[in-house]
């Protein structure tokens, strides 16, 4: 499963994926220690009862291939996984670290968007080394992110990237003078990400609200100098390694914006 799932999500995690093969136990008992190969194995037991599609079992693959990787390199660069807990099994029950990946493999398998497939293997990853992410907390991340689609990441991404935050502010002076009609499906799905309370609108004393929480109305050209994400989205974006998404990506989002495309 991960070696057919590494394969197919190469390309997308340019071609690191690749070089991951093998059952699930192996895979992880070579790059990630003892207690998150446990885990795996353990997962990879279980999810291989369940009745998956091909398709299915190449997104679980590829999920965990890039979650395999990135704690690999991790370890290798000295950082040490969680010891709070997270790891360890409870009063005969499963540990945190089960429910979290089971939950983001399956997620995996269902996402048909499969641009979306290796940022939950980042997720996973990232909230193995972060004690600050409680498992409630993760859960909430998992459930957001199943809600979102893939240019909803790349537009949280955008308002994200400081490098842009010249540009976004001349994109926002061309929509207020007329220059620029935005795409109504992007703004929806802008909206969205406020909704959620991942994006929000920096007041002058540096304090950010989400968009929902303001008297903003959503987001206009006015703010496209001040809209950015929440503390709850600068988490999602770092766990998620959302910094991925493609240039060209990002390049849709801002053309969505000057009504370019839909």
């Amino acid at each position: 499963m991960v070696g057919a799932g590494a394969e197919a999500f190469g390309a997308i995690t340019g071609g690191t994926v690749g070089t991951v093969g093998g059952p699930v136990g192996i895979v992880l008992g070579g790059v990630a220690g003892v207690a998150a190969a446990r885990m795996f194995k353990f997962l990879g037991g279980e999810i291989s009862k369940r009745k998956l599609s091909p398709a299915e079992e190449i997104r679980i693959g590829g999920a965990a291939a890039v979650a395999a990787i990135e704690i690999g390199s991790r370890q290798d660069e000295g950082e040490k996984l969680r010891n709070d807990g997270f790891f360890d099994p409870a009063n005969g029950s499963r540990s945190d670290s089960d429910e979290v990946l089971e939950g983001i493999l399956l997620q995996a398998a269902q996402s048909y968007e499969e641009k979306k497939v290796p940022y939950l293997g980042h997720l996973y990853a990232g909230i193995a080394f972060d004690s600050s992410i409680s498992p409630a907390y993760a859960h909430v991340m998992i459930r957001m992110f199943d809600r979102l689609t893939y240019r909803e990441l790349a537009i949280l991404q955008y308002f994200s990237d400081k490098s842009g935050a010249t540009d976004r502010v001349a994109l926002g002076v061309g929509i207020e003078e007329g220059d620029f009609t935005p795409s109504i499906v992007l703004l929806g799905e802008g909206n969205r990400l406020g909704e959620e309370r991942l994006l929000g609108n920096r007041h002058a004393d540096g304090t950010v609200y989400a968009l929902v929480d303001t008297n903003a109305g959503g987001i206009k050209g006015e703010l496209f100098g001040t809209i950015t994400p929440t503390q709850i989205g600068e988490d999602f974006i770092r766990l998620t390694k959302l910094s991925e998404i493609p240039a060209s990506d990002l390049d849709d989002v801002a053309r969505g914006f000057k009504g370019e495309i839909q």
